[in-house]
């Protein structure tokens, strides 16, 4: 088994122990309004599972891309939502996403989940490369990488095709993700 699917399977079992997590987005959001004007910006995020950090109602001035998939290609692309959950439908890996295919070609913000994460900005994800392939076909401006606490980790495994986070968001705030730190 490689490294990175161990760590994936050892963070899977971490994250169904502590699947009752409780939190609020309260601090989430007074950290996003600190950090920056989400006013009139492009912000790609996700639609949350139980186990991740649901953002979808931090950013009522901005535009929201979500994921959608195209069953043409296999792949996600980001798709303008209104923001009304009538305007989402159930995609074919049971994640909602919108309903009409409308990309925009430059993201100022994008928010990524992922199962684990370290401080240098590395990501690990579902395992499918997905969130990869979708990331490479967008100008994106910052990266931000959203998790629980415990999915931060002293270092993640990185291939070349592996993109870095900015920034990580977590319950505890934000952090600037150091590249210059050798681990």
């Amino acid at each position: 088994m490689t490294e990175k699917k161990l760590l994936r399977k050892e963070m899977r079992n971490e994250i169904a122990r502590k699947i009752n997590l409780d939190f609020t987005c309260d601090h989430l959001e007074a950290c996003l309004k600190a950090w920056t004007s989400f006013k009139n910006k492009t912000v790609a995020l996700y639609c949350a599972d139980p186990q991740e950090l649901d953002l979808l109602s931090l950013f009522p001035e901005s535009q929201i891309l979500l994921p959608r998939f195209k069953e043409v290609t296999k792949l996600y692309d980001f798709s303008l939502w209104s923001g009304k959950k009538e305007d989402l439908r159930e995609g074919p890996f049971g994640i909602l996403e919108p309903r009409k295919l409308e990309e925009l070609d430059v993201i100022d913000f994008c928010f990524i989940p992922g199962i684990a994460f370290d401080r240098v900005g590395n990501r690990l994800g579902r395992g499918g490369g997905f969130y990869d392939r979708l990331l490479a076909k967008y100008a994106i401006g910052t990266k931000v990488g959203v998790c629980h606490d415990f999915q931060l980790l002293g270092k993640i495994p990185k291939e070349e095709h592996d993109y870095v986070m900015d920034f990580l968001l977590s319950p505890s705030g934000l952090i600037k993700c150091d590249r210059k730190q050798i681990i």
